[in-house]
């Protein structure tokens, strides 16, 4: 379980079970595993994929799609590597001219460094960074889970078939590496399951062809807690 507490707000991941006078707090409980639900709470859905690590690299390997593999190999073939990025403030600059790029909104270092475990992974080929990835962890539930992805897809000089490469190989290191400090299962930190907005359904193919399954996750928030979110948007303080 992942407790954060921003001023007075409080945000519980992963957690199993809830406390009975929750509904008085300023709370959201996000990924409940508990059997039991929250009591007044409001309860919202979403979706995301799971791969189990608790299999050997090879079954999970070969549980992808055949280009996923196929692309896998071909990185390594040509020498991309993973490492593991200590400098934060490295990711937040890459994300940050990826999210210009795309239209996203940008993150400040305090979007990553709230959480009280997260690694930083970055794929290079030669001294380009192709792609970076932020995991928040929880080895008491043995999870770890996607927070921010981002690329080198708009920078002129990088070749997007390597950029695709070295993506999947990537998640594919990041797999393994969660797999060997213990960790059971690797989220994929929610997938699109409409059939609407075709950006959205290219990620989740993206996502889903990497094997894994497609599971129901359920959020639980205070009605303070929404109350104060829906101020906030109105006036613009608070958080």
């Amino acid at each position: 379980m992942i407790k954060i507490k921003n001023k007075f707000i409080k945000l519980v991941l992963f957690s199993k079970n809830s406390n009975f006078f929750d509904f008085l707090d300023v709370i959201t409980y996000t990924f409940y595993l508990g059997n039991n639900r929250p009591f007044l709470l409001v309860k919202r859905k979403a979706h995301t994929i799971l791969i189990n690590l608790e299999q050997s690299a090879d079954e999970i390997l070969r549980q992808m799609k055949s280009n996923t593999r196929n692309e896998i190999r071909r990185a390594i073939r040509e020498n991309l590597r993973v490492e593991q990025n200590e400098n934060v403030e490295d990711f937040i600059i890459f994300y940050n001219n990826f999210a210009e790029g795309k239209g996203l909104s940008k993150i400040g270092i305090e979007n990553v460094t709230k959480y009280p475990d997260f690694r930083v992974f970055k794929v290079i080929y030669g001294d380009v960074v192709l792609s970076q990835h932020v995991h928040m962890v929880d080895k008491e539930a043995g999870i770890s889970r996607l927070l921010y992805s981002a690329s080198a897809r708009f920078y002129d000089k990088v070749d997007s078939k390597f950029i695709g490469m070295g993506n999947r190989l990537l998640h594919f290191e990041e797999f393994k590496y969660f797999k060997k400090i213990g960790i059971k299962t690797y989220d994929w930190g929610g997938v699109y399951i409409g059939q609407k907005d075709k950006a959205k359904m290219g990620i989740a193919r993206f996502k889903k062809s990497f094997g894994g399954k497609v599971v129901e996750q359920y959020n639980y928030t205070s009605i303070i807690y929404l109350l104060l979110v829906k101020i906030k948007s109105l006036i613009g303080f608070f958080f």
